[in-house]
């Protein structure tokens, strides 16, 4: 029969000492050990980046605390499923090989992201000049959708989320105006009861277009490595349903 699991943290070596039998409290790189596993600083930071905690805000000891105990309780249950031998049944293998293939395809993007060069100051002030609604004429408009009931749903836009013809149509409909637009093929009337502007400094505006052109330089660079991989990968797709079990064609129903 197993032993019951127990831990030490690296700042309560008081505690450690005043316990029977407890050894010394984990030295160096180690945060934490439980019944001798070690949890390292390295794992420490990695929770953090993933609650997207970043910079100066993973020196907060309350946070590290905080997710130092995430790790803990994550491994304790991780032991007991282990000793429930979850890890061997059909349903954990698949979804582990999904989890570990979703990292691996998460740490790759952003590899390739960071070898993305900063746009130009050139870059920047093109961006700048060319999308105005976005940058030095940004505005934010209080719309109503005009859906034939008595009161339509009101709610905020974002000139600096529009398309160029669409931000125009807004910004030069009048107070009370309708404009007939299409949302995903489907037509869709607004009406434009407040208009204000988001005006931006000029310093605001080049980190604002340098970000942009950052982000959509990212994602184009992750559309070509996956058609690359695609090109090369020798992919065949199978008939969906063709298994005997499930004759009828489709995805076979959930399981209950």
């Amino acid at each position: 029969m197993k032993k019951a699991l127990s831990f030490r943290h690296v700042w309560l070596p008081a505690l450690c000492l005043m316990a029977a039998g407890c050894s010394s409290a984990p030295q160096g790189q180690v945060a934490a050990t439980i019944d001798g596993e070690e949890v390292t600083q390295r794992e420490l930071l990695t929770e953090l980046e993933a609650e997207g905690v970043g910079g100066a805000l993973q020196l907060d000891t309350s946070r590290q605390a905080a997710a130092l105990e995430r790790i803990i309780d994550r491994k304790l249950l991780a032991a007991a499923a282990r000793t429930a031998l979850i890890d061997r049944s059909p349903d954990f293998q698949i979804a582990a090989l999904a989890e570990r293939e979703q990292l691996l395809a998460r740490m790759l993007l952003r590899r390739s992201a960071d070898l993305v060069p900063s746009p130009t100051a050139a870059d920047i002030a093109r961006r700048i000049a060319d999308q105005p609604w976005r940058y030095g004429e940004r505005t934010a408009m209080l719309v109503e959708r005009d859906d034939g009931k008595p009161v339509g749903g009101t709610f905020v836009i974002d000139s600096a989320s529009l398309s160029q013809e669409t931000a125009r149509r807004l910004r030069e409909a009048g107070s009370g105006a309708k404009v007939n637009l299409m949302e995903q093929g489907r037509p869709l009337t607004l009406i434009v009861r407040k208009r204000w502007s988001l005006g931006m400094t000029s310093d605001e505006q080049a980190r604002q277009a340098a970000a942009d052109l950052r982000s959509e330089a990212i994602a184009t660079t992750e559309r070509q490595l996956i058609a690359a991989l695609r090109a090369r990968a020798a992919i065949q797709h199978q008939k969906l349903g063709s298994d005997p079990a499930n004759p009828s064609g489709g995805l076979p129903p959930p399981r209950r």
